[in-house]
């Protein structure tokens, strides 16, 4: 015998456990574990000072001379997978250096270096001076630190400071990410004085295919808990 208004209630708790369900799982998908030392959007401060090791080479541009007009630089990137990655084991490291090689008598010095697009990407902004001791020979030691690293408003670009860069070879820049993925579009902008020349580099891009594991089982999460609140209440 069926309860007058048994199957309105059992509607009712059924529509309220689906909707705690569909609340808590946008929330499920959205935590995340607290990072320390990250550089948000606006923010700016003294660089960190990275020790890596074990750091898997993805890919590489070695040491390049560039020029715009008198100005004269050379560039080398590279993209590492590190296992001690702030953001998670395996994240990607973005790693650039650059030697002023400006003829002196230009008196003209370079003073920012800035990187882009890190939109919508944490980061962990820092230096290494240690540039020869990481894989693929594609850095030396640097004797020239930044003062400051900062990041814009809108999160894009992540900047180093330097005071009167003149014909030194910086250390190591970092930018640590929780990028999984990376390819060749992104922007490197120098400022000497007046003057702001620009060079491809390696950027974070976003993920294909396969969603992250830590995304997949909060998804596989919150669809069963869906499913056994559907069968209780049926």
């Amino acid at each position: 015998m069926q309860i007058p208004g048994s199957t309105s209630m059992m509607a009712m708790k059924l529509r309220f456990g689906l909707s705690l369900a569909a609340c808590g799982l946008p929330m499920l998908l959205l935590v995340s574990p607290a990072h320390a030392n990250t550089l948000t959007p606006g923010e700016s401060g003294s660089p960190d000072t990275f020790t890596l090791s074990g750091l898997t080479l993805l890919a590489s541009s070695p040491s390049e001379a560039q020029s715009d007009g008198s100005l004269t630089w050379d560039f080398a990137e590279a993209v590492y997978s590190d296992p001690s990655n702030t953001f998670g084991a395996g994240d990607l490291d973005f790693m650039y250096q650059v030697t002023n090689t400006t003829n002196p008598d230009v008196d003209v010095f370079l003073s920012t270096i800035n990187f882009q697009d890190f939109t919508g990407f944490s980061t962990d902004v820092g230096v290494t001076s240690s540039g020869s001791t990481l894989p693929g020979g594609v850095f030396v030691n640097g004797n020239n630190e930044a003062s400051d690293v900062d990041r814009s408003d809108d999160g894009s670009q992540v900047g180093f400071e330097y005071f009167r860069y003149s014909s030194d070879t910086s250390y190591v820049m970092v930018i640590e990410t929780n990028a999984t993925n990376y390819d060749a579009n992104g922007l490197m902008n120098l400022s000497f004085e007046d003057i702001d020349p620009s060079s491809s580099a390696f950027e974070p891009a976003a993920a294909t295919g396969v969603p992250e594991p830590g995304t997949t089982a909060l998804l596989g999460a919150g669809l069963l808990l869906i499913g056994v609140l559907r069968r209780r209440l049926t």
